[in-house]
């Protein structure tokens, strides 16, 4: 499904793993700054979901996220994560994309400056990523007829954490279609790897789980990436912003009010 909809736009804000949590401090912020909004999956609490019936998926659906988005007028583009997606609670993918209007894999354009293509790491459910069936191929086709200066995919999972096999097939997918950034959640972290031009970014946690940013010192994920990445993640509360500054893509890293916690820029 491709909403081509060359909408006008400046900052564009990607929340992710909200699991339900009150995130109004971003809300007040997005709201006075932010055009458009998209989220990398794990909106709510699956655990917190009964077994077997739809009314339920929506109910919590609904008193988790979207009784926040209401006020603030925002309709976000969404992406599933694997809380989201769960085949033992009556095909919870399904739910989503019934509730939430979209396809498991899209494209939303902003114009000549930036495609995002919005991806399906959460085909099974489960915790590993795993690429839907002609997600890859479906990719390939789009970037081949885009004429976008920047090309973004967004997708729930990090690449560390996909299924074997999955990992090469996406890392060369986004290397082979000149794919900037590859933006994602999951982690609930901030982290910035880069390996052979590409750009792979975790969106840390959109909620109140963290108070405080901790670098995980211990973690060595990173120790391979090309220039551009980071030393290691920062457990962290926040989001991530987007926009087009004299013709180059600006990335911040935000703290869940709005602060500016990192930055860089894709020429």
């Amino acid at each position: 499904m491709n909403r081509n909809l060359n909408l006008s736009y400046g900052e564009i804000a990607i929340l992710s793993d909200i699991h339900g949590d009150d995130f109004s401090d971003a809300l007040d912020w997005i709201d006075t700054n932010i055009d458009h909004v998209f989220t990398t999956g794990d909106n709510i609490e699956k655990s917190l979901l009964p077994n077997g019936d739809f009314r339920h998926y929506q109910r919590q659906w609904q008193e988790q996220a979207l009784t926040q988005l209401i006020p603030y007028n925002i309709d976000p583009f969404f992406c599933c994560g694997n809380h989201e997606t769960d085949n033992s609670r009556n095909n919870g993918l399904l739910a989503y994309m019934l509730v939430n209007r979209t396809q498991a894999y899209y494209k939303v354009s902003f114009g000549a400056d930036i495609d995002v293509y919005v991806l399906n790491t959460a085909n099974t459910g489960d915790s590993d990523g795993n690429i839907h069936d002609g997600c890859l191929d479906w990719l390939t086709a789009q970037v081949n007829n885009s004429p976008a200066t920047y090309k973004i995919c967004i997708g729930h999972h990090d690449i560390n954490s996909f299924v074997s096999g999955d990992k090469s097939l996406l890392m060369a997918s986004m290397e082979s279609n000149g794919i900037d950034l590859y933006i994602h959640g999951h982690k609930h972290q901030y982290n910035k790897y880069v390996k052979n031009c590409v750009c792979y970014l975790n969106v840390p946690q959109t909620g109140k789980q963290y108070t405080t940013i901790t670098e995980q010192t211990n973690d060595d994920v990173n120790d391979d990436g090309d220039a551009g990445t980071i030393d290691h993640p920062f457990e962290m509360s926040g989001f991530i912003t987007v926009e087009i500054v004299n013709a180059e893509l600006v990335v911040k890293i935000r703290e869940i009010d709005g602060i500016v916690f990192d930055s860089f820029v894709i020429q």
